[in-house]
Parts: structure tokens; sequence; C-alpha cells
């Protein structure tokens, strides 16, 4: 397959006339969070829209479009979670919230080869990549809204796979009072530059091992 830059970049352009000089001018998408969007599709069925996603990875077993417009001969299934989700809770990270539909040329992009993994097939973004997406409800069959991604680009804040297990463990240890090998935990669960709904929690909790710490070291 060659590599080619996401082909709907061009979709994102509109002329405002025909004349041959005319500007070129960017329409902007309303930003709806991926929880509003699976909720109740059918209010932008047909509408672009921006969200912010994190990949869980290809969707496992076969699918069908259902009259969407989308079938597998044409698109790839990526299932993600919500941005708001916090991973380090098992219940969120068993419960993916949405599902995407892209081409699978579009998941080549030269300038943002660091957040793709090449898998035998299909190729997709690597899991817990964080993307702001642009999507377009192209269908509402079958129950549900059809996700088909126009644009993804990865974000600046990232919340990787390594900060989610720091996160698992330091919070298990912080149960278990094991106050300084949390602190340690989540200190490192801390190191990546995080959404700040991603950070807070993981920060209050690495504040509560130390000040435990403390606490029990000062009654010693």
């Amino acid at each position: 397959m060659s590599t080619f830059l996401l082909p709907t970049l061009l979709a994102s352009l509109l002329w405002t006339g025909g004349v041959e000089d005319a500007p070129v001018v960017s329409r902007p998408a309303a930003f709806v969070e991926l929880a509003a969007l699976v909720a109740a599709p059918e209010r932008w069925l047909g509408e672009t829209l921006e969200t912010i996603v994190q990949v869980r990875g290809a969707a496992p077993g076969a699918w069908e479009g259902y009259m969407s417009g989308l079938s597998p001969a044409t698109h790839v299934a990526l299932d993600v979670w919500a941005d708001s989700q916090l991973l380090w809770d098992p219940l969120e990270y068993a419960a993916p919230l949405g599902r995407l539909y892209v081409r699978p040329e579009a998941l080549l992009v030269s300038a943002c080869a660091s957040a793709f993994r090449a898998l035998d097939a299909p190729v997709t973004w690597a899991p817990h990549t964080r993307l702001a997406v642009r999507v377009r409800v192209a269908a509402f069959t079958a129950g549900r809204g059809w996700l088909e991604v126009l644009d993804a680009r990865p974000t600046a804040e990232q919340v990787p796979e390594g900060t989610v297990m720091h996160a698992i463990r330091g919070l298990q240890l912080l149960n278990e009072g094991a106050y300084g090998l949390a602190a340690s935990e989540l200190e490192k669960a801390l190191l990546p530059p995080l959404p700040g709904h991603a950070k807070a929690p993981l920060a209050a909790a690495h504040a509560r091992a130390v000040a435990r710490q403390r606490a029990t070291a000062a009654r010693t």
C-alpha cells in the first residue's frame, strides 16, 4: 500500500466561489464529546464534527455495514475510548465507548509516523494514542451511528500505556498501605504530558500517598 497524506484534508477546504483565485477557507466543525455523540448520533446525522478519542485498536471479528455506506472492503473499524475514560479503572478499560471507521490509506501519514503501528492486517493507530479526530456521522442504522474518520492527528497531551500501568500499580499499593511504593509509581505515571482531566486524579492520589508516607514515618 502506498503512503498518502490524509486524502480528506482536501475535503476540509471550501471554495467560496467560482472565481479562479477565490480564497480557500476552512469550515470549522463543532466539538462534541464522544459520549454525547454515541448516545444520540442521529442529532448530527450527515454533519462533520470534532472529538477526542483514545485508540483501543482494530475492532475484533467481522462486521457488516448495514446500509451505512461503509464496509470492510473500504474501511477499517477501530474501537476507541472516550477522552473522559480513565483507563486505570478496569471497568472503563474493558468498555471502549465508540467505534470509528477509517479508510486504510488514511492510517498512513508520514507526518505522524511515530503515532502509528503497522500490523499485518490492518494498519492501525497504536493503542492508547490520543487523537483529535474529525468525523462525519455517515449513517444511523441498526440502532447506532456510523462515524467515519475524515482527519486525525495525535494531540500534544497523551495518556500512554505506561501511565496506565503505573497508575494501576500505584493506586493498588496506595490501597494496600504501601505508601512509599505507591508514591513512586504514581510519580512515574505523572511524567508524560497528560491532559488535565487525567492528571488531576493521579496528582491527588500521589499527594495522598506522600502525605500518608510522611505521617507514617512521623509516628515511628
